[in-house]
This record gives structure tokens, C-alpha cells and sequence, in this order.
């Protein structure tokens, strides 16, 4: 899986939040823990894992966006355990993902809500 992730802001040019939320996640295969504190991009070592959970404290967000790249992964995103994105079908089907560029918005609001980003691929 190959990773890069930003959060920004209508004028894209929010340096501090995107740096704020590219490090610091709890990285799990969603039982046991794979990294504490980690990188964003650390997910992209994690290529073996058929299930990557991404866990993070959001900061106060208004009017951003989060944008990433995944190759071969169904992708969820939550907020506060609310479904905020996903992409990809069944793992059961046949579809087939290839290269997918992830952008969409986070909801506003204060600091601590929990985003959680969930990569599953078979």
C-alpha cells in the first residue's frame, strides 16, 4: 500500500494542521497494536497486512479535507465511530481496486474527536 496524507484547508496552504495530522497514529491490524505514535506513512510498510486500523485525535477542524493514495485497499473512514467515507465493494466480489486518490471532507469540529481510518484488502 503506498501512503501519503495531508488535511487541508480551501486554499490547500495549511502547513501546520497537515503536519499535525501526519504523525502521532496507533497503527493495528484491529486486535493488536502494529505502532504507537507513528507516522502516517509508516502504513506503507504494512503491505503484508490484509487489515490496517490507522487511530488519531483529530485537531479542530473547519472546512478541511484529508486526501491520501492507497493501491489495492477498501478504504473507511470514521469520525467518533460514524461513517464518514469508504471506498471499495465487498472483499468477496471480484473487483479489482488499482491506484485510488482518497479526498474527501472532515467534519467540523473541536480537538479530540477520533478519526479512524480502516484499509482492508484480501
Amino acid at each position: 500500500m503506498y501512503v501519503n496524507l495531508s488535511l487541508r484547508d480551501r486554499a490547500l496552504s495549511d502547513k501546520v494542521s497537515t503536519n499535525r495530522i501526519s504523525i502521532g497514529w496507533h497503527i493495528s491490524d484491529g486486535e493488536k497494536t502494529l505502532a504507537e505514535a507513528a507516522p502516517f506513512e509508516q502504513v506503507g510498510t504494512l503491505k503484508h497486512e490484509q487489515n490496517v486500523v490507522l487511530t488519531k485525535n483529530l485537531p479542530a477542524t473547519v472546512d478541511q479535507r484529508l486526501c491520501f493514495v492507497t493501491i489495492g485497499y477498501k478504504v473507511e473512514a470514521l469520525v467518533n465511530n460514524h461513517v464518514i467515507y469508504t471506498f471499495g465493494s465487498s472483499l468477496d466480489s471480484e473487483a479489482v481496486w488499482g491506484v485510488k486518490t482518497h479526498l474527501f471532507k472532515i467534519p467540523d469540529g473541536q480537538d479530540g474527536r477520533e478519526l479512524q481510518l480502516v484499509f482492508s484488502t484480501n
